[in-house]
């Protein structure tokens, strides 16, 4: 991995210190780890998980067939005593430890083990957002990064939740006519082909 000062700088701005974890505050992974775009000489940027490169710039090199595993199991922490390598094989054998190898399966909300918002969040979310709040601004009121606070608002995570916003407007959610469900109209699909509509739902 080859970083300039800048970008070394530009990496811990996007980091929130505390006493304990060190919370990525930028975009993340499905499972929760930071995302950080490098730039390369070649200018083919790419996205680096965060916790990695904390690892490298404290320790150097990770060692081929290693990954960097977290102590605390707090995904989106880059603080290096936090962090620990291991083998593939160990990394799994310590999820299944703690209990988190597949456990958020078909969990939403506040059920999944890696939520940092509530569902009460999420409805002031989208609420301020029809006021004109700015995904920035969201962001920075419930702690979140800005592709969180974006995929709540637009109902792309947290669909469960009634009024979903997209440039602006409330996008209405309507009752599966096959099992009730109720999800923005055209989100909602038995075996990958959409559900009837059956009603209109939260206007």
């Amino acid at each position: 991995m080859s970083m300039t000062g800048s970008d070394v700088e530009r990496f811990w701005r996007k980091v929130r210190k505390s006493n304990g974890c060190w919370e990525w505050q930028a975009a993340r992974f499905t499972a929760g780890h930071g995302a950080f775009r490098l730039r390369p000489h070649d200018g083919k940027q790419r996205l680096a998980r965060a916790h990695r490169i904390a690892w490298e710039l404290t320790h150097g090199a990770i060692p081929d067939g290693r990954v960097v595993c977290h102590r605390c199991d707090n995904p989106p922490c880059v603080r290096p005593d936090h962090l620990f390598l291991g083998t593939q094989a160990e990394n799994l054998a310590d999820m299944r430890a703690k209990g988190r190898l597949g456990k958020n399966r078909g969990r939403p909300g506040e059920q999944h083990s890696q939520a940092r918002l509530t569902r009460s969040d999420v409805v002031e979310m989208r609420r301020l957002r029809r006021e004109g709040a700015s995904f920035a601004s969201l962001a920075r009121r419930f702690g979140v990064g800005r592709a969180t606070a974006n995929r709540a608002v637009r109902g792309e995570s947290w669909a469960h939740v009634p009024g979903a916003v997209t440039d602006g407007r409330v996008r209405p959610n309507f009752r599966c006519s096959r099992c009730g469900h109720e999800a923005p109209l055209g989100d909602h699909t038995h075996n990958g082909r959409v559900a009837a509509a059956k009603e209109e739902t939260n206007q």
